[in-house]
């Protein structure tokens, strides 16, 4: 096999980072345990999905994890759901 030994991953690329700033949105509600932030209006039932599906700090960690709600939630004109994001951060019960 030619080639190289690589020394580490890549960067992954054409990662979108989007209009939304979910990482501090989480980290805000780490400050605040058991209270929702409203982390976005209007989004997208799709990227609400997305969302939910995040397993990397600050989304999940060793004391705890966020939980992600789409409330207030109504479907448009071209039948797409959109609705508002809520973060809320669940500490781990310490045994």
């Amino acid at each position: 096999m030619n080639g190289t030994t690589p020394i580490g991953l890549p960067p992954r690329r054409g990662v979108r980072k989007g209009n939304y700033d979910w990482d501090g949105k989480a980290r805000l509600a780490q400050e605040t345990p058991g209270v929702a932030v409203l982390a976005g209006e209007g989004v997208p039932e799709s990227l609400s999905k997305s969302v939910r599906t995040y397993r990397t700090p600050p989304f999940i960690q060793a004391d705890g994890r966020i939980v992600v709600n789409l409330r207030n939630s109504v479907v448009n004109e071209e039948g797409v759901r959109h609705g508002d994001i809520y973060l809320t951060w669940v500490p781990e019960e310490s045994k």
